[in-house]
């Protein structure tokens, strides 16, 4: 529950609480690479840049096909990320 309202928050512009709500999705450790691929959204959507690496890199380590469009989206925001100066 807590990820699908961090995704509705942060596709309402609502970063800021999003990022709380996929912290707690992540809490007990979930092993989840789409739960990482939308905190790691959000926190690039806040200019968290280095840790929105992290969570975008775990999500494609854990499971490289975790999605079929956000995978892709995940390994273009990396890129975008690596080439930001």
């Amino acid at each position: 529950m807590h990820d699908a309202y961090a995704w509705a928050l942060h596709r309402a512009g609502r970063d800021r609480e999003a990022l709380r709500q996929a912290d707690q999705a992540l809490a007990l450790g979930t092993r989840s690479a789409l739960f990482r691929y939308h905190r790691g959204v959000v926190r690039h959507a806040l200019g968290d840049d280095t840790a929105a690496r992290s969570d975008l890199e775990a999500a494609l380590r854990t499971e490289p096909r975790f999605h079929p469009l956000h995978a892709a989206t995940a390994r273009a925001l990396l890129q975008r990320i690596d080439e930001t100066p």
